[in-house]
């Protein structure tokens, strides 16, 4: 929080009435960069207010993970051409670099894809420190199954949690878990360099970020939707238009008839 307040003098704090108003524009700013009005600019003081907002909440309590992969994607989001195509930008001041109507969801400008290939690269760097993490305090005795097995049972008597309560009564399918895990973040490299193995990966891992959520009360929503970034979209978007437009075809034919 002091770094985004360094210009004002050591020590200062905001007072509520400044929080408010910081709160309020970064959620109009956020509004604009989504709707693609002044996109990269909207980006930035979105993104400054998050960062700001997120240190303001982190000076009263612990800190945690979760929140950096969202405000590192944030950062690489406001750097990137994101506002070329499908946004009020492209469609108020069209370029000359960038055409118009279906073409769009087939333009590959210079630096368009650099900003989801580096968050794939943020993901395997993840995933392998976690793995680096757990084995370097752990070892091989990480995955043994017993200490989830005791978690899931002391949280989920102390929180009512009849899923963990529930699980925690089969050992060898915890252990079995664990093992995934590992085997799961030590080679998801794998799912950025042959995109075939994303249709194993990606839902394995939803499943087991999902699974973690709701059975040990650790959330990473942030890390579930920047999911996103593995999904190729431009080429749902030209599957679902070719469907539409050939259904419409098919139905102009019966209408003529």
């Amino acid at each position: 929080l002091f770094g985004l307040v360094f210009f004002f003098e050591w020590g200062y704090r905001p007072s509520l009435e400044e929080v408010i108003l910081i709160y309020y524009t970064t959620l109009a700013l956020g509004a604009l960069s989504l709707i693609g009005l002044f996109t990269n600019f909207s980006l930035a003081i979105f993104t400054l207010g998050c960062l700001f907002l997120q240190a303001f909440k982190y000076s009263f309590g612990d800190m945690h993970h979760p929140e950096a992969l969202m405000m590192f994607a944030l950062i690489v989001l406001t750097l990137s051409p994101s506002g070329k195509v499908y946004s009020l930008d492209s469609t108020l001041w069209r370029g000359r670099d960038v055409p118009q109507g279906h073409a769009r969801l087939e333009w590959n400008g210079q630096f368009a894809g650099w900003a989801i290939k580096l968050l794939m690269g943020v993901y395997v760097l993840m995933y392998i420190s976690a793995v680096f993490a757990k084995l370097s305090k752990g070892g091989l005795d990480w995955p043994n199954g017993f200490t989830l097995q005791y978690v899931m049972a002391r949280d989920g008597l102390r929180n009512g949690n009849f899923l963990a309560i529930w699980l925690s009564q089969f050992h060898d399918f915890l252990r079995l878990s664990q093992y995934t895990v590992l085997v799961f973040q030590a080679t998801f490299a794998l799912a950025v360099i042959f995109p075939m193995l994303r249709w194993i990966y990606i839902p394995l891992g939803l499943f087991f970020h999902s699974l973690n959520w709701l059975a040990l009360g650790a959330p990473f929503p942030q890390w579930i939707a920047l999911y996103a970034v593995f999904i190729p979209w431009s080429q749902v978007f030209m599957t679902v238009q070719a469907r539409f437009w050939r259904k419409s075809k098919r139905s102009q034919q019966v209408a003529s008839r």
